[in-house]
């Protein structure tokens, strides 16, 4: 004897009693009994697609003036600093002299007191302790533009377990003139 394995997914077939019980159950009833079910049926049909389909459609709408302000905001910013950029390109180039003077002028104010400057030849270490993100952040930023310069190497160390500072150095490499 041989059996055929019984598939979990396949529906069992509705009996022929059951599905004459439904159909006389549905031919008791009165019409005005039965427009009142199909009209539920339809009411929970419309409520279905609306939550499905026009509620996350309705929220992209809602949503839209914030998230288009965002994507503003972000465009402004990509356009300042494609500016900037340009500004950078097309100026003439600093001599020596002049951009050492502004790393220096830049140390002194974002990274006082910790900030130290050393020159050995063509390479400038500049080595920084107990320094907040902030103004790590704005004097990267003032070297970046004003001594138009950017860092060859930088090793960089949290200390502190409060609010985070860092200890680290920067080494820059300056353009023979």
């Amino acid at each position: 004897m041989t059996s055929t394995p019984q598939n979990p997914y396949r529906r069992a077939p509705v009996e022929p009693n059951k599905r004459h019980a439904a159909a006389a159950f549905w031919a008791a009833r009165s019409p005005r009994e039965r427009q009142w079910v199909l009209g539920a049926g339809a009411l929970l049909l419309l409520a279905a697609v609306g939550i499905g389909l026009v509620k996350p459609a309705w929220q992209a709408v809602r949503q839209g003036p914030e998230r288009h302000a965002q994507l503003d905001a972000q465009l402004q910013q990509l356009q300042a600093l494609a500016a900037q950029a340009q500004r950078l390109q097309g100026a003439s180039p600093l001599p020596r002299s002049q951009r050492l003077q502004a790393l220096e002028t830049a140390t002194a104010s974002h990274l006082k007191p910790s900030g130290q400057v050393r020159v050995n030849a063509d390479q400038v270490t500049v080595t920084f302790a107990g320094t907040p993100p902030e103004a790590l952040a704005q004097w990267m930023a003032d070297v970046r533009v004003s001594a138009r310069l950017l860092p060859d190497d930088v090793q960089l160390g949290r200390v502190g377990a409060g609010q985070p500072l860092w200890q680290g150095t920067a080494v820059f490499t300056l353009p023979p003139n």
